[in-house]
């Protein structure tokens, strides 16, 4: 399994998973934390190619293509990105079904930013806990998982 990288925040990156620590219980105590303040975000990528974690974490943060999570434990918006047909970034927001009409009901905040998402697609620290181990295990999500893509500008 290729390596990975988990970035908290924004900002601070550790390999994943650490030595020595079941990858469940490492997301599942970080991801219960989640506070919407001082603990908001986390960013799984796949390391790529023949890149290391001691190469500084640049090819990472180069990559298109991660799983991350925002907001509050109970509260979570859960997003992935991978590469599509003819090389096109697609962003997706992951959801529980595609059965969704009318606008966005559900607001996910943390820090200074929110973003509005549908019912279906807000997650526990519990539930995305297994979206990011399928992920980390196969580079995707489980095909009964929704994904309503987005435009972010990429």
């Amino acid at each position: 399994m290729a390596g990975h990288v988990l970035c908290t925040n924004g900002s601070s990156m550790m390999a994943f998973p650490r030595i020595h620590e079941d990858p469940i219980e490492q997301l599942s105590g970080s991801f219960g934390r989640m506070d919407g303040e001082r603990l908001f975000a986390f960013i799984l990528w796949a390391i790529p190619g023949d890149a290391s974690f001691d190469d500084g974490g640049k090819a990472v943060l180069e990559s298109p293509i991660y799983i991350q999570c925002a907001g509050r434990a109970d509260a979570l918006t859960v997003e992935m990105r991978e590469i599509g047909e003819a090389g096109r970034i697609r962003h997706y927001v992951l959801g529980r079904s595609a059965e969704v009409q009318g606008n966005c009901d559900i607001t996910i905040t943390w820090q200074r930013a929110s973003t509005s998402i549908y019912h279906n697609e807000k997650w526990s620290a519990e539930s995305a806990v297994g979206l990011f181990i399928s992920y980390w295990k196969t580079g995707t999500v489980p095909p009964d998982v929704s994904r309503r893509q987005i435009d972010v500008g990429t």
